[in-house]
């Protein structure tokens, strides 16, 4: 490969500072002189597709770094990898998330790596510090770390070798994800408050909840699982509420209501986060330590209980397409939900979020806010709600492009050509970089990306043709959906 297909990759230090040593220039593969590779790179006479050695580089060691430090050795032999990672330990989604009540609205079971389930998860929806301990252990099993370098933070990615850089990469891999770029609200004076004020995703433990009056700005995942945690805690919680909801029932449901039945016939006796878990969702239920020992003593039974758990997910995906029977089906029981219960609208644990909602100490205007004053918030209808504690659940910044720079040939920039909209081919996001998740995924290469994938697959391109109604598109796409009855390969 010419050096004008090289990646080079800009990086500069952690806010921990570099445990990892001082910052190395290197250009075109030379470090202080000397080529990483012992020779100078050129152009080799050889035959096309003859195996060479690969320099490859990916981004953070959160679950799609740990992915692909996992499977690089099982696939190429000839390869060095560099994972860069911002902070000064494992990290990712469940190491900076650490609100109270932080949890996955994905049943555990299948919340795990396709080559390493884990038979002891406690409950059928995890909280985040046990899904952190998972992957953690996961990186100590397959020694995982040896690729990661701490404390730095890529800034850009450029085809130029001209120029001096820290490092350089035949390919880069984009496995980082799109939920760690924290986004404060946009209200006037904020600045103004004299209480505290905290984000989500920035959590300060520091804060003492207990006799406040506390104000929460959001209604998505975030504030759905921290809000009954803050009606416990707080004299009184003011949800502001500016968005319309809908209420979902939890995923799974079906399969979960049996594993909780076959466990255990007194339900009230079961308390998680301080409450019985029929006050908080029908589905959501401890792992008794017989069901734990039989997943682990019995590995064909836990697959077959993970493989029920992805089928009934895979086979729900024409909920999300306008006019099919399932998608019909599916807004009648939202609707049943929503008169029954209140709302949400993310498919999510909610632990007892709905219940909060009506307790006595907790209001929730549905105004916008105006500003903030000294004392609280003011409302467009110039109502002043006075709290001594602001909680910003108000999400992250998720463009389409990274939150690095990536430049391709002749100086285009990414951040322009994907305006609006992502330009993306098979998962080549630019010159040698590639995206491990749909570039149409906003949050990254997470759980979200089953579904986009399936959809944009009907229906990103232009195939009305080819797929003219929903039965020739659904057969089109069966041989990819994986179902109870599919062959799995665990270590694809």
């Amino acid at each position: 490969m010419p050096p004008s297909e090289t990646q080079a990759v800009p990086l500069e230090s952690g806010v921990n500072g570099a445990q990892n040593g001082a910052p190395v220039e290197v250009a075109n593969g030379v470090e202080n002189g000397v080529h990483l590779d012992k020779e100078p790179y050129h152009v080799k006479q050889q035959w096309f597709g003859k195996k060479s050695h690969m320099k490859i580089i990916g981004l953070g060691s959160g679950i799609g770094g740990l992915a692909l430090a996992y499977k690089l050795p099982r696939m190429l032999t000839n390869y060095t990898l560099t994972l860069y990672e911002k902070t000064s330990k494992l990290s990712g989604t469940w190491w900076e998330n650490t609100y109270p009540g932080v949890a996955c609205d994905v049943p555990a079971h299948i919340y795990t790596y396709s080559f390493q389930g884990s038979p002891d998860w406690s409950t059928f929806y995890v909280y985040g510090p046990e899904i952190y301990q998972y992957y953690k252990k996961v990186a100590e099993d397959h020694d995982l770390t040896k690729d990661i370098v701490f404390n730095r933070d890529v800034i850009s990615i450029n085809p130029r070798t001209d120029e001096l850089s820290y490092d350089w990469c035949h390919v880069f891999l984009n496995t980082g994800g799109r939920l760690n770029k924290w986004k404060m609200p946009d209200i006037a004076d904020l600045d103004l408050f004299k209480g505290p004020v905290t984000h989500s995703a920035h959590w300060d433990h520091g804060i003492d909840f207990k006799g406040k009056t506390v104000a929460i700005i959001g209604t998505g995942s975030s504030a759905i699982q921290i809000t009954p945690q803050l009606q416990k805690m707080s004299k009184k919680l003011v949800c502001f509420m500016r968005s319309e909801t809908w209420v979902a029932p939890p995923i799974a449901s079906t399969i979960a209501m049996a594993a909780k039945a076959e466990g255990t016939a007194d339900f009230e006796d079961d308390v998680i986060n301080g409450k019985a878990t029929t006050d908080i969702s029908q589905a959501q239920f401890k792992f008794t330590e017989a069901q734990k020992k039989r997943f682990r003593e019995d590995p064909a039974y836990h697959l077959e209980f993970r493989r029920k758990l992805e089928s009934s997910i895979n086979m729900g995906v024409d909920m999300f397409i306008m006019g099919t029977e399932t998608q019909k089906t599916a807004m009648a029981v939202f609707r049943e939900e929503i008169l029954t219960r209140i709302g949400c609208r993310r498919l999510t644990p909610g632990d007892g979020y709905l219940e909060a909602l009506t307790q006595s100490n907790v209001e929730h205007p549905f105004d916008e806010i105006s500003h903030a004053t000294q004392d609280g918030l003011v409302t467009t209808d110039g109502k002043e709600h006075k709290v001594d504690v602001i909680v910003c659940a108000t999400g992250f910044h998720i463009p389409f492009q990274p939150h690095f720079e990536v430049i391709g040939r002749e100086g285009i920039r990414m951040k322009e050509a994907w305006d609006p909209n992502p330009n993306c081919y098979l998962g080549v996001g630019g010159l040698n970089s590639l995206i491990t998740g749909s570039p149409w995924v906003r949050e990254g290469p997470g759980g979200m990306e089953l579904w986009t994938y399936v959809g944009n697959g009907r229906m990103k391109a232009n195939y009305s043709e080819e797929y003219p109604d929903e039965a020739t598109q659904i057969a089109a796409l069966a041989p990819f959906i994986r179902t109870e009855d599919t062959a799995w390969d665990f270590d694809y």
